[in-house]
């Protein structure tokens, strides 16, 4: 997970953080359901990203030495 990847990941939790704060009563059956989705959605990326770089790592593996 890259340094940019993980700054965006703290700047979008706290702009979550700021919405739920700010939901009035009317709107906090919605914004619940909307915070759920942003978490499947990070839990979904952060899913992708660990198994591109395990199969990065073995695709590397299957790479032969380079030769003198």
């Amino acid at each position: 997970m890259g340094v940019l990847f993980a700054l965006f990941l703290m700047a979008s939790v706290l702009f979550v953080l700021g919405g739920f704060v700010s939901m009035s009563q009317a709107t906090i059956g919605v914004g619940s359901v909307a915070i759920a989705c942003y978490l499947a959605i990070v839990a979904r990326i952060l899913q992708a990203s660990s198994h591109a770089d395990r199969l990065a790592a073995k695709v590397d593996a299957l790479k032969p030495p380079d030769a003198p």
